[in-house]
């Protein structure tokens, strides 16, 4: 069989490496996931830095499930989110919070790897990702302070 002549980085975009976070395994980044990450305005994505940890677990939960599951969750109501994520966060130890948001910016930043970024109407280059942009250089570790 010859030699695949297709960049690592593209064949890690299509059949990325099964990721998991605190226990959970968390699906391949789609449009689904970003969407519902930027309707629920979780500052993981909106603003790519280190959140609150009911945001962070926000991100997690929204991160596990399939696209299919996201659509029911949201057709739900938003507030249908928030008792799923205090279900999430009882399950998850303390211990699996520190890195927590790195691993998952990592997540999401693999998903954009091939990507090409955008310009604006300015002419100004536009980061796909959030950990495309200063979110690369964000300290590991959850904010503790929220539930």
């Amino acid at each position: 069989m010859a030699k695949s002549t297709t960049p690592k980085s593209i064949l890690a975009a299509l059949f990325p490496d099964v990721v998991t976070v605190a226990g959970l395994r968390l699906q391949p980044v789609s449009a689904v996931h970003y969407l519902a990450l930027e309707r629920l305005e979780n500052p993981l994505i909106v603003q790519g830095i280190d959140t609150t940890t009911s945001d962070l677990i926000e991100a997690l939960l929204i991160l596990s499930l399939t696209p299919d599951q996201i659509r029911t969750l949201l057709a739900e109501g938003l507030a249908a989110v928030e008792p799923r994520v205090l279900d999430l966060a009882g399950r998850i130890s303390a211990a699996d919070l520190p890195g927590m948001t790195q691993a998952l910016l990592a997540h999401i930043a693999t998903a954009f790897d091939t990507a090409v970024p955008g310009k604006g109407a300015d002419g100004e280059v536009r980061p796909l990702a959030p950990a495309s942009s200063s979110a690369s250089s964000t300290p590991g570790s959850a904010n503790t302070t929220k539930p």
